[in-house]
């Protein structure tokens, strides 16, 4: 009796402490999963189910590849696993997961074997640790949740009665109750008994009868599994002692007990199986009701500093840090109170006395009475995760170089800007900056000597704003300063604003001490400013504004500060439209030439100038001076040009069949045509796909196009001269003219300015330019042809001082093909 009550004493003791292993295992913030050898899962957590999206129910059973693979890992990975913890060892390791909705996400993942008392592996215990969001890992922790059932059910034993000679056994009718076989299927001898017992424990219970038989030990206890009826098995402690002995002392009857102990060996795996799971790699501690501190695992020490024996019989208040306020703590021990369970961040104290912030999650345990026993809390340091956390911020709204805000913070306080401008009616200014040439340093001194300006740039904007404004990069050599709180009145904003973009402007032209560079470097910036003043516009019109003001700085020359005004707006969407209109005309035939012919002395012809119209699509014409500056600027021209060219030679090969054969047709090229490297080569290509005749074709050319880089442009005319194409020189006496380059470029003709022709009758500084041109161009042999001439008086002059031909209104306008082609056939009365 005494020996009972003591075992039934250690089944109590065994059970309260199943129960607070249990309840620690419920409670851990990681997911935890076990299973047997063959990886079928056996039981999961809640922490589990959250993780994976599978419940418990819906797992079981189930292999773990089976629910959360994503195929992420390489087989090689997982044969890795598998030899790792079939030797009896420990495997840790990042994998790749898929949630029951088919999102992945990273979790570290630890796998402990459990052995049996045999010391063979009987299960694994996984231990998940989301590591991609950090979830809250303790889901509220549900009263109602099955708990395990560790204490042995006394439901009555089993007698035996063995005649060791005979080897006759009888049993009680209870071993058929526990078998689950009937009455007589046991049989009646110890070979049929032998039958029952599990084949891979009948060694060692043949060995323990063997012992007793031979006195080896003083009493028959040993403990097996027994084959049931429907095939599963059950645990037996089987006890027993001899009765009756032979002269020898060999025992010759022994009677005893068979004992179902199927529910405490479960509950002895359990133990192990929680044990385990309580040493994760979360810190875990475990408390009385009063809250004095009665364990805690190893992460617990090496997350806090402190063994085991310095907290053991403290409260957790020795880990306080002082950074929650006593309400902080009263809400969460009510929440404990009414819930039974609480989980947030929080800050506590290592050892060493070094700050950390924790997530921690405290769950209540209650006896069958519904009375509190004790706490169980599980922490994991979330210090790598805050830092994360806060680095996504900053790259999320500052800019990594420069560590100013970046364009989604600054849209953001500027929208914030807004609304405290409507409520105060005090203007505010937005100014877009960008450094003058920037890219010619990166070019030339590399990326890290930018970075470096970059930097000490955005050093000298913060130190020309006030504390509430805001300095921001867009990205490249890009900034935005926001103005706050100016004046009321507009103008006032607008002198402080600009004295402000003023004191910018100056910091950023002062010298830069770069490493890298041999001397200071020097820096300049445009910056363009506009006022804001509540809503009046959206965020995104005001940066539209300052860009566009930005864009006038720098038209200005740079280095400039320009404000937004409306008309600037317009004058911009204006050139919005016209390089839109030319682009369309570009695919949908809206340009046209016309024709206006030259004459020579005696009035003949003897030849014409190509002259480009746009046809706009309300069927308006349009001259080039009012869009060959925006065509240079765009790039434009090259394409008008190209269009230009092909078309005068396709018109060039069907004159070649007409009376107008021969004529020499003109055509302006620009600069930027005449600098492409395979300009000689378009030029050839539309001579030969036309069939024109090359001498039939005049470029002409200014004197800015061939000065740019005059070996070049010696070298292509020459290249086309070859070929039969001549060259005139337009515009000569506007520009820099030189002899010195002049005498070098294969040139055929000179023409003067119509700007020179105009008053050459009035003006006697007209007249002497246009002497000295004839007289050199005679000298140097180019024929001269004065453009422009409208009047007789002009004609005369110019005629009178050898003048060889002539082109303007006195003899044509520009017409339109049919018009030019019909004024050909005309018969023409010579001048003199």
């Amino acid at each position: 009796m005494r020996q009972r009550a003591r075992a039934a004493a250690a089944l109590a003791s065994g059970a309260e402490r199943d129960r607070l292993l249990i309840a620690a295992l419920e409670a851990v913030g990681n997911g935890v999963v076990i299973t047997d050898v063959d990886a079928r899962i056996e039981w999961v957590n809640p922490a589990f189910e959250a993780l994976t999206g599978y419940t418990r129910a819906e797992a079981s059973g189930r292999r773990p590849a089976e629910l959360v693979s994503s195929g992420a890992q390489k087989p090689a990975f997982y044969a890795d696993l598998w030899n790792t913890i079939l030797a009896g060892k420990t495997w840790r390791g990042e994998v790749v997961n898929k949630h029951k909705d088919g999102s992945l996400y990273d979790e570290e993942l630890v796998i402990t074997p459990v052995r049996d008392g045999a010391g063979l592996i009987r299960h694994f215990v996984g231990v998940k640790q989301d590591i991609s969001e950090r979830r809250r890992t303790a889901a509220a922790l549900r009263e109602s949740q099955e708990r395990w059932q560790f204490a042995l059910e006394g439901a009555g034993d089993a007698v035996w009665d063995w005649d060791v000679a005979s080897g006759a056994i009888q049993f009680s009718r209870r071993l058929t109750e526990i078998l689950g076989v009937d009455e007589g299927a046991v049989g009646q001898s110890f070979d049929d008994w032998q039958h029952w017992i599990h084949p891979d424990d009948l060694p060692r219970v043949q060995a323990d009868v063997e012992a007793y038989l031979a006195g080896a030990s003083a009493a028959f206890v040993t403990e097996h599994r027994t084959r049931c009826g429907d095939g599963g098995v059950r645990w037996i402690l089987a006890r027993g002692m001899a009765v009756s002995r032979d002269a020898s002392g060999r025992p010759l009857r022994l009677i005893g007990t068979q004992s179902d102990v199927t529910e405490r060996k479960l509950a002895d795996e359990q133990l192990r199986v929680a044990a385990v799971a309580f040493e994760s790699q979360e810190g875990m501690m475990v408390t009385d009701a009063t809250g004095v501190i009665l364990r805690v695992n190893r992460a617990f020490c090496e997350l806090t500093g402190y063994a085991a024996d310095d907290v053991v019989g403290q409260t957790p208040a020795i880990l306080k840090s002082g950074r929650q306020d006593r309400e902080f703590y009263r809400e969460m021990w009510r929440d404990i109170a009414q819930k039974g369970h609480w989980q947030g961040e929080i800050w506590n104290r290592k050892k060493c006395g070094a700050l950390y912030p924790e997530w921690l999650v405290i769950t209540a345990v209650q006896d069958e009475g519904a009375r509190i026993t004790h706490y169980v809390a599980a922490f994991s340091d979330i210090t790598t995760r805050k830092e994360a956390e806060a680095q996504i911020r900053n790259l999320a709204f500052y800019d990594p170089l420069t560590e100013l805000p970046n364009r989604r913070l600054l849209m953001d306080r500027l929208g914030q800007a807004l609304a405290a401008s409507a409520r105060s009616r005090r203007h505010g200014a937005l100014m877009l900056l960008d450094l003058d040439r920037f890219k010619t340093l990166n070019d030339t001194l590399g990326h890290d000597v930018g970075d470096r300006l970059l930097i000490e740039v955005a050093r000298r904007i913060q130190a020309c704003v006030r504390e509430g404004d805001t300095a921001a990069r867009l990205g490249g050599d890009e900034f935005v300063v926001m103005l706050e709180d100016l004046s009321r009145d507009a103008r006032r904003a607008a002198a402080q604003a600009e004295a402000i973009a003023e004191k910018i402007r100056e910091a950023l032209g002062r010298p830069y001490a770069l490493a890298g560079c041999a001397s200071d470097y020097r820096s300049t910036s445009s910056i363009g400013v506009c006022q804001f003043l509540a809503h009046e516009h959206g965020v995104e019109s005001l940066l539209k504004q300052a860009d566009i003001a930005l864009y006038q700085a720098k038209d200005a020359g740079r280095n400039q500060v320009r404000f937004y005004s409306a008309e600037m707006q317009a004058a911009l969407e204006e050139r919005a439209r016209t390089e839109s209109g030319l682009r369309e005309a570009l695919h949908g035939g809206g340009f046209l030439l016309h024709y206006q012919m030259q004459v020579d002395r005696d009035a003949r012809v003897i030849g014409a100038e190509a002259l480009l119209r746009w046809i706009t699509r309300e069927r308006s014409v349009v001259m080039p001076a009012q869009f060959i500056p925006l065509a240079e600027e765009t790039g434009l021209i090259l394409p008008i040009g190209a269009w230009v060219l092909e078309s005068a030679c396709r018109q060039l090969a069907l004159w070649a069949a007409t009376p107008a054969r021969g004529l020499v047709l003109a055509i302006n090229v620009s600069a930027r045509q005449f600098r492409q490297p395979d300009f000689v080569a378009q030029v050839q290509q539309a001579l030969a796909a036309s069939g024109a005749d090359p001498a039939c074709l005049k470029l002409e050319l200014t004197e800015s196009a061939v000065l740019d880089d005059v070996d070049d442009s010696v070298a292509k005319m020459q290249a086309l001269r070859a070929l039969g194409v001549s060259f005139s020189l337009d515009d000569f006496g506007t520009g820099y003219s030189s002899l010195s380059y002049l005498k070098r470029l294969p040139l055929d003709q000179v023409k003067i300015d119509q700007s020179f022709v105009r008053d050459i009758a009035i003006d006697q500084s007209d007249a002497a330019i246009a002497q000295t041109i004839i007289s050199m161009s005679r000298t140097l042999g180019l024929h001269v042809v004065a453009e422009g001439v409208e009047t007789e008086e002009q004609h005369a002059f110019l005629h009178a001082h050898g003048c060889e031909g002539f082109q303007g209104y006195l003899f044509s306008r520009p017409l339109v093909l049919a018009e030019f082609e019909g004024l050909l056939a005309q018969p023409r009365q010579g001048r003199g």
